[in-house]
């Protein structure tokens, strides 16, 4: 028979893990308690509680190790990520400049249009130095000055 402080020097667990532990249903043939009220343990219930305790440290160690490749898998997507951010940012900021330059040349296609039909605009009509003509109907309808 051992107590819960033998146990948890023995295993390298806390007392009150112990004590937790032993609360549970498939514990309790195991625990007896003395006259002192002290609680023990006898040997099946010890090599339970240690094996027990030990499945729980291999789990715990499991779950780290997990967690740490896990992490590690998430710096390695993390950093593929950045890589093609910028690699997309460098292809964004290359096409700005090329839509850039083709709105630079429409416009400047688009001044030259509209000073050609200008030129076409004002060659047709007559100069305010030259005299205006007469029309035929004009000769006819004149409007009477006066």
């Amino acid at each position: 028979m051992k107590t819960i402080k033998e146990l948890s020097t023995e295993i390298g667990i806390s007392k009150v893990s112990i004590y937790k532990a032993i609360k549970r249903p498939e514990f309790q043939p195991f625990i007896s308690k003395t006259s002192e009220h002290v609680t023990v343990v006898n040997e099946a219930g010890a090599a339970l509680l240690t094996s027990f305790f030990n499945q729980e440290k291999a789990q715990t160690i499991a779950d780290i190790v997990s967690v740490t490749e896990n992490e590690q898998d998430k710096t390695q997507v993390l950093t593929l990520l950045k890589d093609e951010l910028s690699q997309k940012n460098g292809e964004i900021n290359s096409l700005l400049k090329i839509i850039t330059n083709q709105q630079t040349l429409d416009g400047q296609r688009l001044i030259k249009d509209r000073h050609s039909q200008l030129l076409l605009l004002t060659a047709g009509t007559p100069s305010p130095m030259q005299p205006r003509r007469v029309g035929l109907l004009s000769r006819f309808f004149r409007r009477n000055k006066g």
